[in-house]
């Protein structure tokens, strides 16, 4: 094996067909953004000529003379196995060294270890890769731990996947029962997605900023989401669920003209004071749907007078590459939520996923915390009810090449 540097065109046509694990931030399309505003190193790991490995670095000035990297969450095999890792990551570690690296921070896009829905671990998942960790310590590595939270300025430890193999029945039936039926019952809804432009970014912002303050989510920058939006352009989808409420009324209009006619019909061949307990019980039934579709055209009139007939409902952004869709940052509006949809914005983009040819579905970053009491506990709860398996990542590694220099640059508080 050997590693090498190689062009950005060779860099280009491994990405384009790579289809493993790694983060967007290891994206081609990003790192020709990260190129105009910092240093830039491209390795490639050979194998009888043929590249089966990339490492895409960045390097900024640190202490005048010296330079800080990073690997993008990656690098990236063909076939990851720790022994082509071990000697990639070696020889990057030499690179860095040799190119005036004060620090390198390392944070491996690859699964440490598998767990259920529930957050068990599943010891016997031939995923799990726990040896991985021996590599970076007998390279010198220090790791920054396993976290139980989100830290953004690290890697995320912990994510949710959902396994979109199969039909869409199969999607269906490996979701939990209550998210199963809160989502066929948003699918009922005349619910339309619109993806926005650059121009329609704000109202994405004003959605998702409103659930963040609301659920206590820790603040991402909207300078930071407009910047992914800018340089993910072509392989970002936002769209916003919106629903006409005239479109409801007119539904809800012949709904109860239906359940009117049926019980006219019933009346017309049945004395009730006679009739069976079962035709009392239909008639009965009946005349509780009536009532409760007359409420909830009240409810879409009250709504049209205080919002307007068009409603926005839910926005979300997402990201995919060859590998996998996934779902970034999402809000809704609370006043709107009991039209579920986000479940419904979820199960449309997993079609969509489908039919790109993906066979997972993201859902991306939780804690780690999977009690009760837990600050995302019910944005986790929600992501388990699409039946989204945990992957258990190793989290952030980093090494120090000059510690006294470092330790000068800490006192100085230049590093």
């Amino acid at each position: 094996m050997l590693v090498k540097q190689i062009t950005e065109q060779e860099f280009y046509d491994y990405m384009k067909h790579y289809d493993g694990l790694y983060h967007f931030i290891h994206d081609e399309i990003y790192y020709d953004h990260v190129k105009t505003v910092l240093e830039t190193f491209l390795l490639g790991l050979f194998k009888d000529d043929k590249i089966v490995g990339v490492a895409f670095l960045s390097a900024y000035p640190m202490m005048r003379k010296y330079r800080g990297f990073s690997t993008h969450f990656g690098p990236l095999l063909t076939e990851f196995n720790n022994e082509d890792f071990e000697f990639f990551l070696k020889e990057i570690d030499a690179f860095i060294k040799a190119h005036n690296g004060l620090e390198v921070t390392i944070a491996p896009n690859q699964i440490y270890q598998v767990r259920d829905r529930d957050g068990n671990v599943i010891e016997d998942d031939e995923r799990n890769n726990r040896e991985i960790m021996g590599v970076f310590e007998k390279l010198g590595f220090k790791h920054h731990g396993f976290t139980t939270q989100l830290v953004f300025s690290e890697h995320l430890r912990f994510q949710s996947v959902v396994d979109i193999t199969g039909t869409m029945e199969d999607v269906f039936k490996r979701m939990e029962t209550k998210t199963r039926s809160d989502t066929r019952r948003a699918l009922k809804q005349p619910i339309k997605i619109r993806h926005l432009t650059p121009d329609e970014y704000d109202e994405f912002l004003h959605i998702y900023k409103d659930t963040e303050e609301r659920l206590g989510f820790d603040k991402v920058p909207s300078e930071r989401i407009l910047d992914q939006l800018r340089i993910l352009d072509k392989k970002i989808y936002v769209v916003l669920a919106e629903l006409n409420l005239e479109e409801v009324i007119e539904t809800l209009e012949k709904e109860k003209s239906q359940l009117e006619d049926q019980n006219k019909k019933l009346l017309e061949e049945h004395d009730l004071e006679k009739a069976s307990r079962k035709v009392r019980n239909v008639h009965k039934d009946t005349e509780i749907k009536i009532e409760q579709t007359k409420n909830q055209i009240k409810d879409a009139e009250e709504r049209i007078e205080k919002y307007g007939t068009v409603i926005p409902l839910s926005s979300a952004m997402y990201y995919f590459n060859n590998n996998e869709m996934v779902y970034l940052y999402s809000g809704s509006l609370r006043e709107h939520s009991k039209f579920l949809a986000t479940n419904f914005v979820t199960i449309k983009m997993i079609e969509d996923a489908q039919k790109k040819g993906l066979k997972r579905f993201n859902m991306y970053g939780i804690t780690g915390n999977f009690e009760s009491d837990a600050a995302d506990y019910g944005v986790f709860q929600f992501k388990r009810g699409f039946g989204a398996e945990i992957e258990e990542l190793p989290g952030t590694f980093s090494k120090v090449y000059h510690p006294v220099v470092y330790k000068l640059g800490k006192l100085l508080n230049r590093v």
